[in-house]
């Protein structure tokens, strides 16, 4: 096994009182591809 070129342990992320993370754990070893879906929220502007 490799070593991480990233290693995130226990992440927690909030916006104001709203959780966006809560313990999470990433690593990304070399040659990995990653990507980090969801909404943005762009559709939300007044």
């Amino acid at each position: 096994m490799t070593l991480a070129l990233l290693n995130l342990q226990n992440v927690t992320l909030a916006f104001g009182s709203a959780p966006l993370l809560d313990g999470v754990d990433l690593q990304v070893h070399e040659g990995e591809k990653i990507a980090i879906l969801g909404r943005n929220g762009a559709e939300n502007q007044p």
